[in-house]
């Protein structure tokens, strides 16, 4: 399995997390070629697609995801050096993300020539561009075709500031003292969002609130397995609780999708404190080995095949139905993946590894 914390090689991860990890970035292209193909189609609509496949719930799964991985990189060490541990988030994060930034530069400057390019939606507005270069993106707005990478400038947030806590005082409390010190400028900020209810205070709101799941797959994984086995229990009671805000979320669009997160973010939480009951195999490891490698160049890159997708219709409109359209967005997108970017995965982490044995054995 991928070992994506850059700690320890021995450490195990379990093929779910994997397959979540391809499901997740699989289930945000469905809701962004859902956006696109609905584009000159206003009055064709899925309900299913409407409310329950926002691109915020299946990118908290990711963060849910990516604590922990982190944190059970870390299980059982005492040592943490920051600069060891940003080298190995930096080298994991950066060099598919220069490609495929690259690669959106080259899109957007054929879909200029070709005509056609739609603003109603990730218009490519080169002021972006200092942003995706500094990773500011989730701040300031993505580039064009490359706005699905803007969830990564708060990922980068979360590494970041886990990073100086773990090397504060703080390292001795764990990730779930964390998570409860998390909540006060989560509550904060979602009551400021409630009062005045703007882009700016979620973005503001957007910030707590990310590294709060994020922290909470974190909070798993350093939780003992024997803790988890005696709140059984409790653990399935709680699980039932979460169910039902998730549920009501789902069927009413007053609530705001920042309660659909948290709700599903703690389901997923709990539903991996189960992972150390789970067997594995040759075959299912290869497959799951394989899709982990497909999601990170799928998310990354399949904002260039949507926006294409709607140059295409844009220049033939009403001719293609837009189901046809938004199956074959998510085919190519996920082939596109395998064909291409698994290949510069593997050759990503083939370096990574070989370039962060040299610079910790310096």
């Amino acid at each position: 399995m991928i070992n994506p914390s850059g700690f320890s090689a021995s450490v195990r991860f379990y093929w779910p997390v994997d397959v979540a990890r391809f499901v997740f970035a699989t289930l945000v292209v469905c809701g962004h070629a859902y956006e696109f193909a609905r584009l000159g189609n206003e009055d064709w609509h899925v309900a299913f697609f409407d409310r329950v496949l926002p691109g915020g719930l299946w990118v908290a799964g990711f963060f849910v995801m990516s604590g922990w991985c982190i944190a059970a990189g870390r299980a059982g060490r005492g040592d943490f050096v920051l600069r060891r541990y940003l080298e190995a988030r930096l080298s994991r994060i950066l060099p598919l993300y220069v490609v495929f930034f690259a690669a959106s530069l080259v899109a957007e400057a054929i879909f200029a020539r070709v005509g056609g390019r739609t603003d109603a939606l990730w218009s490519p507005w080169f002021w972006a561009i200092p942003a995706q270069l500094t990773m500011t993106q989730g701040l300031v707005g993505p580039f064009g075709a490359f706005n699905p990478s803007w969830s990564l400038t708060h990922e980068m947030v979360c590494y970041l500031v886990w990073g100086l806590l773990l090397r504060s005082a703080a390292r001795h409390a764990g990730s779930r003292t964390m998570l409860a010190i998390a909540l006060l400028p989560l509550l904060i900020a979602g009551l400021g969002h409630a009062l005045v209810h703007t882009a700016t205070s979620w973005l503001i709101l957007s910030l707590p609130l990310y590294f709060f799941v994020w922290l909470l797959g974190a909070a798993v994984a350093e939780t003992p397995v024997e803790w988890v086995e005696r709140h059984r229990a409790r653990l399935i009671g709680a699980a039932f609780v979460f169910a039902l805000p998730l549920a009501v979320y789902a069927l009413d669009r007053r609530v705001p999708e920042s309660i659909g997160m948290i709700a599903f973010s703690v389901l997923l939480a709990l539903a991996a404190t189960r992972l150390h009951r789970v067997a594995g195999g040759p075959r299912i490891d290869r497959l799951s080995h394989l899709l982990g490698l497909a999601s990170y160049p799928l998310y990354l890159g399949h904002g260039i095949v949507t926006v294409a997708a709607s140059v295409a219709v844009a220049h033939h409109p009403g001719v293609v139905d837009p189901r046809v359209v938004m199956v074959a967005t998510i085919a190519v997108s996920i082939l596109l993946a395998f064909a291409v970017g698994v290949p510069l995965e593997r050759r990503v982490m083939a370096w990574r590894s070989a370039w962060l044995r040299r610079r910790w054995a310096a």
